[in-house]
């Protein structure tokens, strides 16, 4: 577990107060946390997970693989033409399950892809399966990619969504995604499938507000009880 103060002795209070009713070792700063390199540089705090991905790439026989420029091809959610179904689908359920946990703790880049892969958990196809491999070569190239968080504690809440219109060929729904930068650093963002079809791009774009919207108010209460209420959004955009 992470324990976290700007008081380093409301830290030792915790810690004994924790360690009289169970068996603890404190190993200091933060260094490794659930496959995360953490990594504090000039009061700000880096996260990484080069060692997750050349582990997942080994795993999948990806580590000698062409590294790709972008996590996926515009031309894979057009294609409607048949694919022969995927003989083994744990490895594809497999590789998504770990691009999503990516895409939640540091690599919001890969967000949207993962997303869409995800939507293909029950019946993936080969044309799915090179999709997701496509990702992995990405990953490969920009493995020592960080997240970074603080080092500008004066900038407030900001936040922008997003829509695409109809973007899933099958279903016709949209896709809608957010991002929120606090302290410039980003620190919630979102690419998940709207869960009804909207008739107009306006209407896709309304229900992404609305979802971002959410997020909105979640966050101020969350830095309020943080003792960083946030007045007012400094910035709210919706593309």
């Amino acid at each position: 577990m992470l324990v976290a103060s700007t008081d380093n002795s409301e830290l030792q209070k915790v810690f004994r107060s924790l360690s009289g009713e169970f068996e603890l070792t404190n190993l200091g700063d933060v260094s490794h946390f659930l496959g995360m390199e953490v990594r504090r540089v000039e009061g700000a705090y880096n996260i990484r997970l080069q060692s997750y991905i050349e582990e997942l790439l080994k795993t999948h026989g990806m580590s000698e693989a062409k590294p790709a420029k972008s996590p996926m091809d515009p031309g894979y959610l057009k294609d409607q033409s048949e694919s022969k179904p995927l003989e083994d689908a744990a490895k594809y359920r497999s590789v998504v399950g770990s691009l999503l946990y990516l895409s939640v703790v540091a690599r919001p880049d890969i967000a949207n892809s993962a997303a869409i892969l995800g939507r293909k958990f029950s019946n993936p196809t080969e044309l799915d399966w090179t999709a997701a491999k496509r990702v992995l070569r990405y990953l490969k190239k920009t493995k020592n990619y960080t997240l970074r968080l603080g080092g500008a504690f004066d900038e407030p809440l900001s936040g922008y969504s997003d829509a695409n219109w109809a973007g899933d060929l099958q279903s016709r729904r949209s896709t809608s995604g957010y991002a929120f930068m606090f302290g410039g650093a980003t620190i919630s963002w979102a690419s998940r499938g709207q869960s009804s079809v909207t008739l107009s791009s306006m209407e896709a774009e309304c229900v992404a507000l609305s979802e971002a919207c959410q997020e909105a108010i979640w966050l101020r209460l969350l830095l309020a009880d943080f003792d960083r209420r946030q007045s007012r959004m400094s910035r709210f955009r919706s593309y």
